[in-house]
């Protein structure tokens, strides 16, 4: 016995039906990426704010604060400082003074946290680096631009042509060296749309900046930009919008 074959009606309305479901889909997967995308700008604020406050309440930045004031402050002992970060200069280095930020901003009652100050090769969101809700393997670091041991590789270059400049850099963390949260977390496009929410939409200008992460290979750049950001020297330098591959790393000038 032949199966009645489907009329036209009955086809239009099965063809609707699978355009539906698809189309649920991508607005599904639309609206997961754009809440992911508001909590890495909810947490942004969240520790913009703090910083602002400890250096306000202070005068002295989270984790460059000299021995003593910590001391006197909250009764204890900084960790040991990395030879290239000393206290009260006014930059947050990425080394150790960046895991006793978080540490300080806990201690201040600013953040909350298992913070306790100590750098790890393994590095733990929450702990020894700032916790992210965007993912589980991705994290806030404090840096800052031109200092040796700013922890993403970058050495003393200036990064777009500026040094001495403390970020708060975000990306996916890197277990496998010293170097903090240098690997991509986000698309071209996810980096553009941070980037107009919060400042110009320009990767090298303005106070939000991106770069490749490490783990990004030549044919899968955050912008088109061939070197890394303290390669720069001039020019122009744009999201590669085309490349739909998460290549992304971000910096939030402090």
């Amino acid at each position: 016995m032949h199966k009645k074959a489907f009329s036209l009606i009955e086809l239009s309305i099965v063809l609707i039906i699978i355009g539906l479901l698809v189309g649920s889909v991508f607005t599904g997967q639309k609206l997961l990426s754009q809440s992911k995308l508001r909590s890495v700008v909810t947490d942004l604020e969240r520790y913009k704010v703090a910083y602002n406050a400890f250096f306000a309440t202070f005068e002295e930045l989270p984790g460059d604060l000299l021995d003593s004031s910590a001391s006197a402050l909250f009764g204890v002992t900084n960790g040991t400082r990395h030879a290239a970060e000393p206290a009260g200069d006014k930059i947050i280095g990425g080394h150790q003074e960046a895991s006793m930020a978080f540490w300080h901003l806990k201690l201040a009652g600013l953040i909350s946290g298992g913070y306790d100050g100590v750098r790890l090769t393994a590095e733990v969101p929450g702990v020894s680096t700032g916790l992210a809700k965007f993912s589980d393997n991705t994290a806030f670091h404090f840096f800052s631009f031109g200092q040796n041991a700013n922890q993403w590789g970058y050495g003393t270059g200036a990064i777009y042509g500026m040094r001495g400049i403390t970020a708060l850099g975000f990306g996916v963390i890197k277990t496998s060296n010293d170097r903090v949260a240098e690997f991509a977390a986000i698309t071209p496009t996810e980096g553009f749309y941070l980037d107009q929410k919060l400042d110009d939409g320009i990767p090298y200008l303005g106070r939000v900046l991106a770069d490749h992460g490490s783990d990004v290979g030549s044919d899968q750049k955050c912008t088109d930009f061939s070197g890394y950001a303290n390669n720069y020297s001039s020019g122009t330098v744009e999201y590669q919008l085309s490349n739909e591959a998460v290549a992304c790393r971000m910096m939030f000038i402090m």
